[in-house]
């Protein structure tokens, strides 16, 4: 009796010890998240990085997985562009991987879907990927399960309508409200992706070559070409989404940004800046 007491104290010990670890070694696991390079005419954008903002759910709570981040220094994914964290297990969970410039935070994210895209440990985050990753992650933070959800159609989906786009900006030109909103319900159709309402903006700026936070914008080069000497940058901005564009001798920077009710941009060397309502 006594041994067989013993042993149930011990069970019971190891369950209470599991539980206090979050049972970590049975909900989640260690995988190597590969980092993008900047897409073809935006590479020299990648000189701007200092740092990543990796968000990933490290655990599920309730069924529905619990977000974290952790900042990442440019230098310590330089070369190899890799880097270890460990993850929930679950399905149909988006990791974003966000580039923080010297001018300030970047709001468009590389994304992978886990486990949908890791293989050999190894998941490998796409520019391409990042609205369809930063949609999931939205319906996964209102509560919106979307565990059979067919993610690779849905992202291929993004891509066919994406390459209907006359203008530069990618997969960020799309409206992510609609999406969001159909998900929530249960009634996503193709025709849920639709491109979304943008705004030019005409800045004056000093001149110079120009890259974007957005990874999709290729550089721009604006000549002083006018008197005072200033150029003027063409900026094409989707509807709720601040866009940074950064000219690196100068360190100018100009924001855009518009939504339903105002819109606004403003020059960070020069000072200047108009608003209006719509």
């Amino acid at each position: 009796m006594g041994l067989k007491c013993l042993r149930y104290k011990l069970i019971i010990i190891l369950v209470f010890f599991l539980q206090a670890a979050g049972c970590e070694l049975f909900c989640s696991r260690v995988i190597t998240l590969c980092l993008p390079d900047f897409p073809g005419e935006a590479a020299d954008t990648c000189s701007a990085v200092v740092s990543w903002r990796i968000e990933y759910p490290e655990k599920t709570e309730a069924g529905l997985p619990v977000y974290t981040s952790c900042i990442v220094p440019a230098e310590a994914s330089s070369g190899s562009t890799e880097i270890s964290i460990r993850i929930a297990r679950g399905v149909n969970l988006p990791v974003l991987a966000r580039p923080v410039f010297a001018f300030g935070p970047g709001g468009y994210p590389a994304g992978a879907v886990y486990p949908a895209d890791a293989a050999g440990g190894r998941l490998e985050l796409e520019w391409e990927n990042g609205f369809a990753c930063e949609v999931l992650k939205s319906c996964l933070l209102n509560t919106v399960v979307v565990r059979g959800f067919d993610t690779s159609a849905f992202r291929t989906s993004v891509a066919e309508k994406v390459s209907e786009l006359t203008e530069p900006g990618g997969c960020w030109l799309l409206d992510p409200a609609p999406v969001i909103s159909r998900l929530g319900y249960g009634l996503f159709r193709e025709s849920s992706i639709k491109a979304a309402d943008t705004m030019v903006f005409a800045v004056p700026v000093l001149g110079g070559t120009y890259i974007a936070d957005n990874p999709f914008y290729p550089p721009v080069m604006v000549k002083n070409d006018q008197i005072p000497e200033t150029g003027t940058l063409y900026i094409t901005v989707p509807l709720n989404r601040k866009t940074i564009f950064y000219e690196a001798d100068s360190g100018e920077t100009v924001t855009a940004c518009f939504n339903d009710r105002i819109w606004c941009w403003n020059n960070s060397v020069t000072g200047l800046t108009e608003s209006g309502r719509m």
